[in-house]
């Protein structure tokens, strides 16, 4: 069957209604409380409403064995969904299919065959190289040193001055973390779009396997930015409205075969008050 990746896009998750199809099988609608109500499905109250509940999660295993057409729940389920939720949404939907000799997208004309209107997504690629440039070392000693990396890396990938030749600019005050060593060039190459675990794995695998044959190498990393109105995060749990939507991470990979990786995003856990 191969892997669905599908998701809304442009809703604001604190806002409006938001659906998601993840690769490992299930449909996860985040509702506001009037539809989910409407629906009449079986569903949990959003982890981070608090005493009036104002977003409902419903959650469908499409995996079910038991969930295939004429099957009663199944019955149940595509009624209150054709006929119930009336909404509709622009979504992206990314398919990984079982066999390479099978076309991806094949889901497309999927689609357009049912009369949605279908168009394709193309990602964008950019690139920049950086020369004559100090560049801080990894250790991974989970103290300060590492969170001025992820710093470093942070203000290279926005294209921040960097430069430490003049000393009398004010307006920036920046300076390359302890360790560094100083590097000819840097790379820095940049998809936006949308990729599926799938892919992922293969840029994960290709990365490593450069970085295992450049033994002048000091490390290569990989950031991935999840959709910040995604309706879930890790681990398939609900992903946080209230504060940033930050959803992503990143991969040091080092010569010698060491790999780190390191998560970013919004507590998973309720906001607690006191009173």
């Amino acid at each position: 069957l191969g892997e669905i990746n599908l998701i809304t896009l442009e809703n604001k998750i604190d806002l409006e209604n938001s659906i998601c199809v993840t690769p490992t099988g299930y449909l996860i609608l985040s509702l506001l409380t009037d539809d989910y109500q409407a629906l009449g499905l079986e569903g949990k109250p959003s982890v981070f409403s608090h005493k009036s509940h104002t977003r409902y999660i419903v959650r469908i295993d499409l995996t079910n064995e038991n969930f295939i057409p004429g099957k009663k729940n199944y019955e149940r389920i595509r009624i209150a969904l054709e006929e119930r939720l009336t909404q509709k949404f622009d979504v992206i939907v990314s398919w990984d299919p079982p066999d390479i000799s099978m076309c991806p997208s094949s889901i497309a004309a999927w689609f357009y065959a049912r009369n949605y209107n279908v168009c394709l997504c193309c990602q964008k690629f950019s690139q920049k190289i950086k020369y004559s440039l100090t560049i801080p070392t990894y250790e991974d000693t989970c103290n300060n040193t590492d969170i001025d990396f992820f710093e470093w890396l942070g203000v290279f990938s926005i294209d921040g001055d960097l430069s430490t030749k003049r000393e009398d600019n004010y307006a920036n005050t920046y300076q390359c973390p302890s360790p560094s060593i100083h590097v000819k060039q840097v790379q820095y190459l940049q998809w936006t779009g949308f990729f599926t675990r799938q892919k992922i794995q293969e840029v994960y695998n290709v990365l490593k396997q450069y970085v295992l044959s450049r033994d002048t190498l000091p490390w290569i990393s990989l950031d991935i930015q999840g959709f910040a109105d995604s309706a879930i995060s890790f681990d398939l749990k609900e992903h946080m409205f209230l504060t940033d939507g930050d959803n992503s991470y990143t991969i040091v990979f080092h010569p010698k075969g060491k790999v780190v990786i390191r998560r970013n995003l919004s507590s998973n856990s309720k906001i607690k008050v006191h009173r």
